[in-house]
């Protein structure tokens, strides 16, 4: 919504949803950043770890490949995103989440046997982790990140990884890419994780996108793949610039791979009572605005 879209003081424009015979006011219509993909698109999917109730759709029916985006340092800009019955599913990572879901505590590696040789080589004394991180750095066309908190626990940073080599009986040598430092330099007991392989996709709620092919692989785990399966392919879902005297009530707005709801360069704007989820960064992106 631009300029051209703005209300009055006395006529202010309002977007909302009207209550229905049933749910009344509590009903709100939804506004989605993200397209299903049919589960007839779904067949099933042999991967590396061996892990059963993988399923695997052909994206370029349904989507661009631009829409894919990917990971980035210190953060991705813009990435698809999965969501299985509208809940978040979680990217092939290791180690898993505890119990498998996102709403799970996270589990990292790392800590005591972390320690960095210099500025681009990290020692992970962890021989059944490094071992498994080496196979899914240097599988064909491999992308493999890692995510963690390199120095304070406040601070979290996306850092590529260039190469995996043994560096001892029990110990792995992890090289980043030079271009993605953490923005803070690592230390001794950083804790962290590997994602984005397909290696590593061995557990129920797992994802991994293959940009190159376009496919997407989803783990159900021992259950059948009876749910709505989901990919955000928006940046976002309302994008206000300008419009002034413009009031948003009652709505839902979801799945968007940046801001779900970005506000710039407006006056009198109101957004009430609206429930928005599943941002890539922020769900409300408020600037310059009153």
């Amino acid at each position: 919504l631009l300029e051209k879209d703005s209300g009055t003081e006395y006529a202010p424009i309002t977007y909302k949803t009207e209550p229905d015979a049933v749910q009344g006011s509590r009903r709100q219509a939804r506004l989605s950043g993200g397209i299903v993909i049919p589960p007839s698109a779904f067949s099933p999917a042999a991967v590396p770890s061996g892990a059963k109730g993988v399923h695997v759709a052909d994206l370029k029916a349904y989507v661009n490949a631009s829409s894919i985006g990917g990971l980035a340092c210190p953060y991705p800009k813009q990435r698809m995103r999965v969501y299985y019955n509208d809940l978040p599913a979680v990217l092939a990572r290791d180690p898993n989440v505890e119990g498998g879901t996102l709403h799970a505590p996270w589990r990292y590696a790392g800590y005591g046997s972390a320690t960095p040789k210099n500025e681009t080589v990290l020692l992970l004394n962890d021989s059944a982790t490094g071992a498994r991180w080496q196979a899914a750095s240097s599988a064909p066309g491999a992308d493999l990140w890692m995510h963690g908190f390199w120095r304070y626990d406040w601070r979290d940073t996306f850092i590529k990884v260039a190469g995996i080599q043994k560096a001892g009986s029990s110990s792995y040598a992890i090289t980043r890419d030079a271009a993605t430092p953490p923005q803070y330099p690592w230390k001794a007991g950083c804790r962290f994780y590997a994602v984005n392989a397909l290696e590593l996709l061995d557990a129920e709620g797992e994802y991994f996108i293959d940009s190159r092919a376009m496919k997407l692989y989803f783990s159900t785990g021992d259950k059948p793949l009876d749910g709505e399966v989901s990919v955000s392919v928006l940046p976002a879902v309302l994008q206000v610039k300008g419009a002034n005297h413009t009031k948003f009530e009652n709505l839902s707005l979801s799945m968007a791979q940046l801001d779900a709801v970005s506000i710039s360069q407006a006056s009198h704007l109101h957004v009430t009572n609206c429930t928005i989820a599943d941002a890539g960064i922020a769900c409300l992106s408020l600037s310059g605005s009153n």
